[in-house]
């Protein structure tokens, strides 16, 4: 009797499809799940400036004098916002931090709407316009700048809508038509 000896010194072309559409399903589902990782970090930056605004506006009625301001800037790769009070009433001397939240990061990509068309929009970033003030007025909490919005966009895009007049504010997540 003889006794054949194999030879077996690779894959066989079944074995290379199935390692193949096991690595092509694992990058597939890394994939998604990156997006929808960052989806939610651009829901989740909208939703803390909407608390933000909204919080700004309840202090401004609460406090005693028009010195409540609500102020976000882009520092270090990330966006902050922050409720400013002096106690004195002046704005323009040394205010202190009632409160502060941290947005989000540098890969979302923040838009401050101009009412006026005239004007441009400002986007926040780093070695350009850093950061922007939005006043508050205590007897009814109305914005007292010209900003009509805040546009927050990363893979997902939402618009926060500010009503001038009341100081209040709408989420809305909005989808491109282009």
């Amino acid at each position: 009797m003889r006794v054949r000896k194999l030879d077996n010194k690779g894959l066989t072309l079944v074995e290379l499809i199935v390692v193949i559409m096991i690595l092509a399903i694992l990058v597939g589902t890394s994939v998604i799940s990156v997006s929808i990782i960052h989806d939610a970090n651009v829901k989740s930056a909208s939703e803390s400036m909407m608390a933000m605004l909204n919080s700004a506006r309840k202090t401004s009625i609460a406090k005693d004098a028009d010195s409540v301001v609500l102020k976000l800037s882009l520092e270090d790769g990330k966006y902050y916002a922050r409720i400013l009070h002096d106690d004195d009433g002046d704005i323009n001397t040394d205010m202190v931090i009632l409160d502060e939240r941290k947005i989000g990061s540098d890969a979302i990509t923040v838009t401050i709407v101009n009412e006026d068309p005239i004007q441009p929009d400002v986007v926040l970033s780093e070695g350009g316009i850093e950061s922007v003030e939005f006043h508050y007025n205590k007897s009814n909490g109305s914005l007292k700048d010209a900003y009509s919005g805040i546009t927050l966009e990363g893979s997902d895009k939402y618009e926060i809508v500010l009503i001038r007049e009341t100081g209040r504010c709408v989420l809305n997540e909005t989808t491109d038509t282009e």
